[in-house]
């Protein structure tokens, strides 16, 4: 009997029809390189398995471990790691697709990871808590519009899924969950540089009720960016006001300066 770990933010799925219209909506096909985030029981991987697909699992919990390694043994390639913490080179080189049930408490912490390694990632179909979807999702104005969503629409096409309500997991969380996928990846600056974007965008969101004349003050950032033809910004427009696409126009200019 393995034992629920709250502190692993364990919520595990158990309907299988919900596995499978997990593992359509995330097209994957026969053959397919798959690395699953927290397989926990099992249950995806074996719709996964089902469809011939790869694949690679990496679990944080010794027992879950123990258990998966019993359940499918040589069927899959499993590891007893932190995915935060995983060298994405194990998987040997070749282009893969992730999937996820992810822990909440470090979602965001996993997108940004698999973003910034993202020009060797066919598509990533997550599950997220449902809050953290819509900031994802977000429009440009908005209450929810913040760093999250600019550096991930920055290099991602996002599609988005179904709702999950809490009795899909056992044991129920008190929130429901959201089902995206990213795929199309946009590699746009290298991966060092995506660290220095989102970096970049954590310092303009820090102050989302600022202008961002004042804002660019607070971080040093040459003011007379806004001059610029190309970029149209006007500087006092707050966060949520600014597109996508001028952000990262912004930050390559700042880059250019010499700021990063």
């Amino acid at each position: 009997m393995v034992k629920f770990k709250k502190d692993l933010g364990q919520n595990f799925l158990y309907d299988p029809s919900i596995s499978k219209k997990i593992v359509d909506f995330s097209k994957l096909k026969d053959g397919d390189i798959v690395l699953e985030i927290g397989p926990g029981k099992g249950i995806l991987t074996e719709e996964l398995l089902r469809r011939n697909c790869r694949l690679f699992c990496v679990e944080v919990d010794p027992e879950l471990f123990k258990y998966l390694s019993y359940k499918f043994g040589e069927r899959i390639n499993l590891f007893n790691e932190d995915i935060l913490e995983f060298d994405l080179e194990k998987i040997g080189g070749e282009n893969f697709h992730v999937v996820g049930n992810l822990p909440y408490n470090i979602s965001t912490a996993i997108l940004k990871k698999f973003t910034i390694w993202g020009e060797n990632i066919s598509s990533m179909t997550f599950m997220f808590q449902f809050e953290v979807a819509r900031r994802i999702v977000s429009k440009i104005n908005v209450k929810d519009y913040g760093s999250l969503t600019v550096f991930s629409n920055t290099f991602w096409e996002i599609e988005k899924g179904f709702k999950l309500s809490p009795g899909s997991f056992f044991p129920a969380p008190k929130v429901y969950s959201y089902v995206l996928r990213f795929h199309s990846f946009k590699n746009l600056i290298d991966s060092q540089d995506r660290i220095n974007y989102l970096s970049f965008l954590n310092s303009i969101f820090m102050y989302k009720r600022k202008k961002m004349g004042t804002i660019f003050r607070r971080n040093g950032y040459p003011e007379e960016l806004f001059e610029y033809d190309d970029l149209n910004i006007d500087p006092d427009l707050r966060p949520q006001n600014i597109s996508v696409k001028s952000y990262l126009a912004l930050f390559q200019k700042i880059k250019k300066d010499g700021t990063f």
